[in-house]
């Protein structure tokens, strides 16, 4: 069994649905023998302009399923739910935004996947739920606890609150 750890974001249509909605697809689809939901927060975009906030997220999974196979697992999900193709590295207004983060302890960098993920530890919007789940996490590549990333960077413009979810 693999613990995961995923990022989960919505910015567009209800978004509080959305998040409920892709947490149990999640579910449902990697055969999750258990699963952990931080709280959610209301956060300003990063890295692109947009009058929509997003609500974000990290849950944490144990599934059976490898790397890959949960990465194709996800991306349908975000298909499903109406997530349009990327067609640009630019970043726009999506129904529902699913990441995997950490993966066990594993570093990986491969054409699909890239694990860590390797924004994460520049998202305010990840850091706190993450650490919130899981406040000894260290990062793989190097053993340095994740909570130092938050003393390590500048967070100019990233605000969040917690809302009820």
């Amino acid at each position: 069994m693999n613990s995961v750890y995923i990022s989960i974001g919505s910015n567009l249509g209800d978004k509080k649905l959305n998040l409920k909605n892709a947490i149990k697809k999640i579910n449902e689809k990697t055969k999750a023998s258990e699963i952990i939901i931080s709280s959610i927060y209301k956060t300003t975009p990063v890295g692109f302009e947009s009058e929509n906030f997003f609500y974000n997220g990290v849950i944490k999974i144990v599934t059976p399923k490898q790397p890959n196979e949960l990465l194709t697992i996800l991306k349908s999900i975000e298909k499903e739910m109406g997530r349009s193709e990327k067609i640009s590295e630019i970043f726009q207004d999506r129904i529902i935004d699913i990441d995997i983060i950490l993966f066990n302890e594993i570093v990986l960098n491969s054409h699909e996947l890239i694990i860590p993920h390797p924004e994460f530890t520049k998202r305010l919007f990840v850091l706190i739920p993450l650490l919130e789940l899981e406040p000894k996490l260290l990062y793989p590549e190097n053993n340095t606890p994740i909570k130092d990333f938050l003393l390590n960077n500048s967070f100019l413009n990233q605000t969040l609150s917690k809302i009820n979810f």
